[in-house]
């Protein structure tokens, strides 16, 4: 006998392409555990002089005033466990949970229907169209990440020249080039990178900043 299924809603801004030529979607067992990431709103809006700046508050009052409400922390346990989804963890300051279950229960849960398919030799869980979420949690779930788990950036490789003499700039050469103020260190300043398959380590820090003659900053 199945599983008796929620009254669902769609989850704005779910959508989800299909392969798109990419290869053949295979069925996935019902039974395969599933872990996925669940956004919640926050418990008050965010106003505009801290999105826009120059306004800035510790992370921990980040978290608490703007957090998610613990009541809606406790009400998708309580839904999504009727239906043998578990919560994990959860990290109020981010918003997230982290969600655990078989396949049938996330399509259960979700309205999702996960197949694998294969890209580059790798197997990946697949699924296409909105998700949806039980109807007592609309607008208290405002994302739904991981169910398909396929790469979402994709690194554009080109193939130099070998013709083409090849040239490079270190940053404090692009500083005299672009006339960047002198005694300008970067305090204050934060930068985001995305590293697809990559990373660093602490010795190749220490010596490419040595390499620059540069005191090595804390990363």
């Amino acid at each position: 006998m199945g599983m008796t299924e929620p009254t669902r809603v769609v989850l704005p801004g779910s959508a989800r392409a299909g392969v798109s030529g990419r290869g053949a979607v295979s069925e996935l067992d019902p039974s395969t555990t599933i872990e996925a990431t669940i956004v919640l709103r926050r418990r008050r809006e965010l106003p505009a002089d801290l999105v826009l700046g120059p306004r800035v508050v510790a992370a921990a009052e980040l978290a608490e005033r703007y957090g998610a409400d613990p009541d809606d922390v406790q009400r998708v346990k309580a839904v999504l466990g009727e239906y043998g989804v578990e919560v994990t963890a959860v990290h109020v300051g981010s918003r997230r949970l982290t969600v655990r279950g078989p396949a049938s229960a996330m399509r259960v849960v979700f309205g999702v229907q996960l197949g694998m398919v294969e890209q580059e030799g790798i197997q990946y869980r697949h699924r296409e169209g909105e998700l949806e979420v039980p109807a007592e949690l609309a607008g208290v779930i405002e994302a739904v990440l991981g169910l398909d788990d396929r790469p979402q950036a994709h690194r554009s490789w080109v193939e130099a020249d070998p013709a083409v003499r090849r040239t490079g700039y270190t940053p404090p050469q692009l500083g005299k080039i672009y006339g960047f103020p002198d005694g300008t260190d970067g305090t204050g300043q934060t930068v985001a990178i995305i590293e697809l398959a990559g990373g660093y380590t602490g010795q190749d820090l220490a010596r490419y900043f040595a390499g620059l003659g540069i005191a090595e900053p804390s990363v």
